[in-house]
């Protein structure tokens, strides 16, 4: 494995055995397999994810997550998306189903990258009169990116404390809880 870390990094090794292999079982490895993965929920969902909320947040927002709006049902979907993830994650994991656990919360990384794709706010930002809805979504976007940093951290410790770093987040470092 060694091998693979100095290749691939600790995280990405561990994000795939941990996502690959159910608890207490065998598993079959493939090199292919493991690049496929690690690019797939990684670099394209997550780090896709990751990388233009962030290169919105400071276009739009100068860098500052913003105050939200009034919700709308979308985001009223959202929030209740993330909810159920956090919740579903807890109940897998209590059942040792980490590889289960770590499905459920890629609904929350895919639920971002929906968010996005329907509140739209590149267009938002064009106007005016958009800028309130613009801060509403961006603050969701950027909590759900919050609460995926705290629930990863738990399987991907590097990962999860280099997206909150991102998010510019120091709170819990201060009192311990990332390293």
């Amino acid at each position: 494995p060694n091998a693979l870390i100095d290749e691939f990094g600790t995280d990405a090794i561990r994000y795939f055995l941990l996502r690959e292999v159910p608890f207490g079982q065998d598993a079959k490895y493939a090199r292919r397999a493991l690049a496929e993965r690690i690019n797939a929920d990684l670099a394209n969902d997550l780090g896709n994810a990751l990388h233009r909320s962030l290169s919105m947040l400071e276009r739009f927002c100068d860098g500052v997550v913003p105050q939200p709006g009034a919700p709308e049902p979308i985001d009223l979907w959202f929030q209740q998306l993330a909810a159920e993830v956090v919740d579903g994650v807890d109940q897998h994991l209590q059942k040792l189903e980490v590889n289960v656990a770590l499905v459920e919360l890629w609904r929350l990384v895919g639920g971002v990258n929906k968010y996005i794709d329907e509140t739209e706010p590149w267009s938002l930002a064009k106007e005016a009169s958009t800028r309130e809805r613009l801060h509403t979504v961006m603050y969701h976007v950027c909590e759900a990116l919050r609460i995926i940093a705290l629930v990863l951290t738990s399987f991907l410790p590097a990962s999860g404390k280099e997206i909150w770093r991102q998010l510019g987040l120091t709170a819990l470092e201060r009192q311990g809880y990332v390293d």
